[in-house]
């Protein structure tokens, strides 16, 4: 449950229900759900549209199996958007591209980020345009961050929280740009003061750890 605009959206059986919660008055909304269930719409059919994917990638893979559905950003009924049974592959991706782009502390309230429907949907960002109705932007939230596992394991998808380790406390992931690497970083700072020679073996010795990643192929289709 979030709290946004002192708007709080729960699953409710009426569309608005005015609350004075601890007498400051906040309006408890319905769930956006709802909104599926009276345009008769499945649940299953949020999706999201290639005009509201923004990220080269992300508008390939819409664009490669349009259907008839609902697009959870713009908020557009039959429009053309990704298959919504292939949802769990388009979520993969942006999942994914939110790993590179974004560190959690972004977006992890634990950390003091806002939220991934603040980051994604109401601020400018290189994956998916802003949301341009909230109607149903709750649902596709939902099939984004909280539809399958939130930690999935590594070879069935991506996990945007780091969760937390009985003997190390709460962990972070950073974004892939701003990973640090200690070894690469000092072998950095020797440049500065030593002949790159001597550094040859140091990094041939560095780059053999992950040379097996960098020749590894994921072949077409299997993804």
């Amino acid at each position: 449950m979030r709290i946004c605009a002192r708007r709080w959206r729960l699953p409710l059986a009426a569309d608005v229900v005015e609350a004075d919660l601890l007498g400051v008055g906040w309006t408890i909304e319905k769930y956006a759900v709802t909104n599926i269930e009276k345009e008769c719409v499945s649940f299953g059919a949020v999706s999201l549209c290639a005009l509201c994917a923004k990220h080269r990638e992300i508008k390939e893979m819409v664009k490669s199996d349009l259907v008839k559905g609902l697009c959870g950003v713009c908020g557009i009924l039959e429009t053309d958007v990704f298959d919504p049974n292939r949802f769990s592959e388009l979520r993969n991706l942006i999942r994914a591209l939110i790993r590179f782009h974004f560190s959690e502390d972004e977006y992890n309230g634990h950390w003091g980020g806002t939220s991934l429907y603040d980051m994604v949907l109401l601020k400018k960002n290189a994956l998916i345009e802003t949301a341009k109705s909230d109607q149903y932007v709750d649902d596709f939230m939902y099939r984004l961050e909280g539809e399958g596992d939130v930690y999935p394991e590594y070879d069935e998808g991506i996990c945007l929280y780091a969760g937390n380790d009985e003997n190390l406390g709460r962990l972070l992931q950073f974004s892939i740009p701003k990973t640090a690497c200690r070894l690469l970083n000092d072998i950095d700072q020797r440049l500065g003061q030593e002949n790159f020679h001597r550094l040859e073996t140091d990094m041939g010795i560095l780059m053999s750890r992950i040379v097996t990643e960098l020749d590894f192929k994921v072949e077409k289709g299997s993804l």
